[in-house]
């Protein structure tokens, strides 16, 4: 009897149905989800994008975690010589919802982990960003969290929209387990 209920509840654990039996699992898998940037503010060599808040949920909607306060910022910077440089940065402040999230993970798969998607103006992509990782800890309301990469100079006048996605299966840990 103890084996078929074992099996059973790891069945129902497996396909994702939450239970009393799931809770004491220390970590859960983040599901990919996106947000759309507002319309960009447009200074010279500058593109603004004011993101709203991203909420982190585990594989069955639990929410986990959250970035507030974020914006996209896309920027060239010219050359003396002539030509530009172009770069994209994303800036945020993650908080934890009772969970935790660690970099460090043997796996590679621990941590805030997204990517931008900046998008012209029949929302077709130009190009994907993969951001770097961050940890959030289970204190964390306003952890500052920046990532800027190199992008293409010639994309610069082309991007309109920008979206980023909260990648799934990267693991956050119960701060109630921990």
């Amino acid at each position: 009897m103890g084996k078929i209920l074992s099996g059973l509840i790891a069945g129902i654990v497996a396909i994702g149905i939450p239970t009393l039996a799931s809770a004491h699992m220390k970590s859960w898998p983040t599901q990919q989800s996106s947000v759309e940037a507002g319309t960009p503010t447009e200074a010279p060599n500058q593109k603004t994008f004011t993101v709203p808040d991203i909420v982190v949920t585990a594989f069955n909607g639990v929410p986990m975690g959250v970035a507030k306060q974020s914006a996209i910022v896309v920027y060239r910077a010219p050359h003396a010589s002539g030509g530009y440089d172009a770069y994209v940065a994303f800036s945020s402040q993650l908080a934890s919802i009772g969970w935790w999230a660690n970099t460090r993970r043997p796996d590679g798969k621990g941590g805030f982990h997204a990517k931008l998607q900046l998008l012209n103006a029949a929302n077709a992509a130009l190009i994907e960003v993969d951001l770097d990782k961050s940890d959030v800890s289970c204190s964390d309301q306003a952890r500052f969290y920046l990532s800027k990469k190199t992008i293409d100079p010639d994309l610069f006048d082309l991007i309109a929209r920008a979206r980023v996605v909260v990648l799934a299966d990267h693991y956050w840990t119960s701060c109630k387990n921990s």
